[in-house]
């Protein structure tokens, strides 16, 4: 019974950190895309595009 518990936090906290993971890299990308939306004047831009996210 105890092992169950244990091994069903385990796979929570498993779940809930690659989650937070997922979300936290989404976000980035997000942000990166939208950042590279608004300099596309900028020279960088083309620097940026080119190594994908």
């Amino acid at each position: 019974m105890l092992l169950e518990l244990l091994f069903t936090f385990l796979i929570l906290g498993i779940v809930f950190t690659s989650t937070k993971a997922f979300v936290w890299f989404a976000r980035k990308r997000m942000n990166a895309i939208k950042y590279m939306n608004k300099n596309q004047h900028n020279p960088w831009f083309r620097i940026l595009k080119k190594h994908k996210f």
